[in-house]
């Protein structure tokens, strides 16, 4: 049986080429092209269509994630600034204690004429009472120079920007909390 298996494949790779059975022979007459002429046009379109569709898609997504991401960003400052919102009113309420109280006015006034030392305990105890009450890095009374006249809390450094911030304050007439960076 070994010997007839060597005999066939013997005969098939002898055989001329034009014999219809010969594998070899065919294969070098045909063309390297698996495809005519409209096959490949069709490929090709196909092609490009799923490119443009990929392409489409991509746009389409990134548009999506950065309106998304846009809103995140709107939502995101809108909360700031109804925190910073509530920060200031909240200030402005201790401040408006602190104004609206007539004590503190009246010991200020007394304490800088005077240099009363028991006035300056009761003035440095309100202050001290504000600064743990909310947890103020620093609680101070600056004049209109910015000089600091009494002061609770963490060493405050009048520099020139509070300047004309207490120009301000003092020409209003009224009492202010700031969170100036000094």
């Amino acid at each position: 049986m070994s010997q007839n298996f060597s005999d066939a494949s013997q005969t098939r790779f002898s055989r001329s080429a034009g014999h219809p059975d010969n594998f070899w022979a065919r294969s070098e007459k045909k063309a390297l092209v698996p495809f005519g002429k409209w096959q490949t046009l069709l490929l090709a379109v196909l092609a490009t269509a799923i490119m443009l569709l990929g392409w489409g898609t991509y746009v389409s997504q990134q548009h999506n994630f950065r309106e998304q991401k846009n809103n995140e960003l709107f939502a995101i400052s809108k909360l700031k600034s109804n925190e910073i919102s509530k920060w200031l009113a909240e200030r402005s309420a201790d401040a408006e204690v602190m104004r609206a109280s007539p004590l503190f006015p009246e010991a200020m006034h007394h304490w800088l004429m005077t240099g009363d030392a028991k006035e300056r305990n009761i003035l440095e105890r309100r202050l001290t009472g504000i600064y743990q009450a909310n947890h103020y890095q620093s609680v101070a009374v600056v004049d209109v120079d910015g000089i600091v006249l009494l002061q609770v809390g963490e060493p405050l450094l009048v520099t020139g920007e509070l300047r004309p911030y207490g120009n301000f304050i003092f020409k209003k007439g009224v009492i202010s909390f700031s969170e100036t960076p000094l």
